[in-house]
């Protein structure tokens, strides 16, 4: 708005400008200025009149402020961080207006908003990198430097300033294996900011060194007693535990037997007396195994060789022979002893046999038919030898032949089976052949312990033999089948005589063994 100019009178002109206008205090919102009269134009002065505006908003256009007499004035309400155009002319009260005067001046700019840490993470066991972002209006002047503070868990903060156009920053020479809480403000033209909030992550560890000064030694023919010290460098973290490793010396790979916090442990599993054995100690911190220390090699001394844990066992006996088996005890063994008896003699006569480790199996033979024997079994090594552990067993008798047929000729065209019986409780087969060496007739098959003959003529006639492979040697039995071509009706009593007596089921009429 304008001054409502008054009548001028005689001698009145329009005073002097202001002078000396000084930008006394400046803020993000805020201009403060003063300023100095001079000649009132023979009329004294009665106002200020102050226009300004913005060349960063100029669809704002210009702001005015009409002022009684005054010599200083605060504009407020101002954009931050915008150049301002400041014009000051005086009135006095005759209405007349001095020249105007213009000052070019800027609000301050605010400071930056807390940054949002977007990531931090563990580069290695001294490192972490943390990334960030923020966000910058108008408002705001770009940020001169970052401040990242870093406090490790139960220790103070520690603070590193960072170029303002860095987004990214590596934290280095922190500690192993550590919490830490990380958080970061930007600095500008307009002082510091506010801290984003903490966040945290842990460094890494590193892998433990190996155990030293390891130690193992015999307990006894069956243990180890390993001890070591821990290792010089825990990578950054405690140990959790120690894995205890073995191997047969020079053999395969090592297999775990132990996981302790402790630093001895008694190797028991596995242990064989007199078996040289390599020993390794790996350290655990919670993130990574260390290195497996140095082998050291122990040897358990031989001890007593363990009896069988039960007794041995006798099958496919016979009336000669019988096989003995046993189960290995474990434990170090160079032999096995064998003996047997009959049962009604001492053991100071028995017959004795040294069987080698490896076999857990025995025939003994030339036995006497149908006698109850004694065998027993112990464990040698080079120290002892252990208990005996005995079994009874009693050999079969002799086994006896029997061929059962037809008990007079046989009509041609009849269908015979000669049944060969092995007495004596036998379940071995039979063979069958000719007493004169030629082949089976035609018709003629042997099926187990059965020879069958299938519509017999006269020249199936003959002597067959049936053999059985007895321990003692072959036995044979021979019968003489006759044919006759005036004989008949005589088959059907014969095979119903075989199948009552030997279970043999003949289908007459197909001549063919069900």
């Amino acid at each position: 708005p304008s001054v409502q100019q008054k009548v001028q009178p005689q001698g009145v002109v329009p005073p002097a400008p202001p002078s000396n206008i000084v930008v006394t205090n400046q803020s993000a919102m805020s201009i403060s200025l003063s300023w100095n009269t001079g000649f009132n134009g023979n009329s004294p002065l009665e106002n200020v009149n102050i226009t300004y505006w913005s060349s960063n908003y100029p669809n704002e256009g210009t702001q005015y402020l009409l002022l009684p007499l005054v010599y200083s004035a605060t504009l407020s309400g101002l954009h931050p961080n915008a150049n301002y155009s400041i014009r000051i002319t005086l009135v006095n009260t005759i209405g007349l207006i001095s020249a105007p005067v213009t000052i070019a001046t800027s609000t301050l700019s605010l400071t930056l908003g807390a940054p949002v840490i977007r990531s931090l993470y563990a580069i290695s066991s001294t490192q972490l990198a943390v990334r960030w972002m923020v966000t910058i209006d108008a408002t705001m002047a770009p940020a001169v430097s970052w401040i990242v503070e870093y406090t490790p868990f139960g220790g103070s903060p520690t603070n590193v300033t960072v170029q303002g156009s860095l987004r990214m920053f590596t934290l280095t020479g922190l500690s192993r294996g550590t919490l830490y809480s990380v958080r970061l403000a930007g600095m500008n033209v307009a002082g510091l900011g506010p801290f984003s909030p903490y966040v945290q992550n842990t460094t890494t560890v590193d892998a433990p060194s190996v155990p030293w000064n390891l130690i193992a030694i015999p307990l006894n023919s069956t243990s180890i007693a390993v001890s070591w010290a821990p290792p010089l460098d825990n990578g950054g973290q405690s140990i959790q535990y120690y894995v205890i490793r073995i191997r047969v010396l020079g053999g395969g790979p090592f297999s775990t037997v132990g996981q302790v916090l402790a630093l001895q442990y008694v190797i028991t599993a596995g242990v064989q007396d007199g078996t040289a054995y390599e020993v390794r100690v790996i350290a655990f911190n919670g993130g990574l195994f260390g290195m497996p220390s140095s082998a050291q090699v122990a040897t358990p001394p031989i001890g007593p060789p363990f009896p069988l844990i039960m007794m041995p066992q006798v099958y496919g006996t016979t009336d000669t022979t019988a096989v003995v088996t046993w189960i290995s005890p474990g434990g170090y063994i160079d032999n096995y002893t064998l003996q047997y008896k009959p049962s009604d003699q001492t053991w100071n006569g028995a017959t004795t046999y040294t069987v080698g480790a490896s076999a857990t199996i025995f025939t003994i033979s030339g036995l006497i038919p149908n006698t109850s024997y004694d065998v027993q079994v112990c464990t040698n090594n080079k120290n002892s030898s252990s208990d005996f552990v005995a079994q009874t067993f009693i050999t079969l008798a002799p086994p006896t032949l029997k061929v059962i047929g037809p008990t007079s000729a046989v009509p041609v065209g009849t269908t015979v089976a000669l049944a060969c019986v092995v007495e004596s409780g036998y379940n071995s087969t039979v063979s069958w052949s000719r007493a004169d060496g030629a082949s089976l007739p035609p018709g003629a098959s042997a099926q187990g312990n059965l020879l069958l003959f299938i519509s017999v003529q006269i020249q199936t006639s003959g002597i067959y033999v049936c053999t059985f492979a007895g321990s003692a040697g072959p036995i044979t039995e021979a019968f003489s089948l006759i044919v006759s071509s005036r004989l008949a009706g005589l088959a059907f009593h014969y095979l119903k005589y075989l199948s009552t007596k030997f279970a043999v089921h003949l289908d007459i009429n197909t001549s063919r063994l069900l």
